[in-house]
């Protein structure tokens, strides 16, 4: 059995990378064709989550976790990103001058 290797969402692609050499070549397939260029590479990577970088180029996370665990990666979701969206939904709704009831 292949051990799966760990994808923490919480390090940006710089890091990650550099953890898994690999990783370049399947965020360049994915369509992160920048990710090649050495100048992106040691500057956006070093400031971008592969969330972050889904978004920019509005491709599905669903996607790319597919295409990482073809590779022999599962990811390890940060869980309290359900609990900040609600927080930030809770902030965003007392804001606009909800009742806190």
């Amino acid at each position: 059995m292949m051990t799966k290797k760990l994808i923490n969402t919480n390090k940006n692609i710089y890091e990650l990378c550099k953890e898994y050499p690999e990783i370049k070549d399947i965020l360049s397939d994915l369509g992160f064709e920048a990710i090649k260029n050495p100048v992106m590479f040691n500057t956006m990577a070093k400031i971008t989550t592969i969330d972050k970088a889904s978004k920019i180029k509005n491709i599905d996370m669903k996607n790319i976790i597919k295409k990482f665990e073809e590779n022999g990666f599962t990811f390890a979701i940060n869980e309290n990103n359900e609990r900040n969206e609600i927080l930030k939904d809770l902030i965003k709704r007392l804001h606009n001058g909800e009742n806190i009831e």
